[in-house]
């Protein structure tokens, strides 16, 4: 048990701690205060009133013509007749058809030289594993670079054929 004396002590050490708490409490929110004003008492974080901002501008917007406007070439040098667009939808001239032609053989050129590399490096690894049954790497080695090797020739092919 305490004595009377050692409860005292401890009870106003107590009020002096909440003192002090409370002290500090009104410190911080004074802080507060100072470093983030009252948007409602300050001028400076006044918001501007309906009549203190600009104008709305007007502004219009005219559809553009369909008929004229269709793709990215003036319409003369589409296809159809005389450039006014009247051929049936979808109609292609024979050029702009070979150079759909060509966009769609230019871009298999990646595929078939990533698929060349992935063809020859997986042959190669059937050949170390089945053929030669050894541990070293020569299959994989030989077969990676017949990949690029052939990759590397079909590639050469379909830019001659895009040339041509």
């Amino acid at each position: 048990m305490r004595n009377d004396g050692e409860s005292e002590r401890l009870q106003r050490a107590k009020a002096v701690l909440e003192q002090t708490a409370l002290e500090r409490a009104a410190a911080e929110e004074e802080d507060l205060r100072a470093r983030f004003p009252d948007p409602d008492t300050d001028e400076r974080l006044r918001v501007p009133e309906r009549s203190d901002l600009p104008p709305v501008p007007e502004t219009t917007f005219t559809r553009p013509d369909t008929q004229t406007a269709r793709g990215t070439r003036p319409a003369s040098k589409r296809a159809g007749a005389g450039g006014g667009g009247g051929g049936p939808r979808g109609q292609v001239s024979p050029d702009e058809a070979g150079e759909y032609r060509n966009m769609g053989v230019a871009s298999t050129i990646g595929f078939s030289l990533v698929g060349s590399i992935i063809v020859g490096t997986g042959l190669g690894l059937l050949a170390d594993r089945y053929l030669l049954r050894s541990t070293t790497p020569w299959g994989l080695i030989f077969g990676f670079f017949a990949g690029v090797i052939s990759g590397f020739v079909s590639l050469i092919r379909v830019t001659n054929r895009l040339n041509k």
